[in-house]
């Protein structure tokens, strides 16, 4: 089982920027594709954890917390850098917008 790391507050990395970069890391050094790199931070990490029943995926009855893109990032890995919004317990927050409210 294999499943995407943490934020773990280091100095000098901004919070999500790892995400990211373990991603491109799958990729480019790993031997993931884009795919493979996208299922292992969403439901290879819920299934880690234990909560793949309300985690990991897009379905009726799960959690709905998710980011929308401006890229596909199955073209290049890089392209879950931009960000388009975020939607957070039912709430879409816009990027740079810290109140959440889009």
């Amino acid at each position: 089982m294999v499943g995407l790391g943490t934020d773990f507050p280091v100095d000098g990395v901004r919070p999500g920027e790892s995400v990211h970069r373990e991603m491109e890391l799958f990729v480019s050094e790993g031997g993931a594709t884009p795919l493979e790199a996208l299922q292992i931070a969403t439901i290879g990490s819920a299934r880690i954890l234990r909560h793949e029943s309300i985690l990991g995926a897009v379905e009726s009855g799960m959690l709905a917390n998710m980011v929308a893109l401006r890229a596909n990032p199955l073209d290049d890995i890089a392209n879950t850098r931009k960000i388009a919004f975020v939607v957070h317990d039912g709430r879409v927050h816009q990027v740079g917008d810290e109140e959440g409210d889009g």
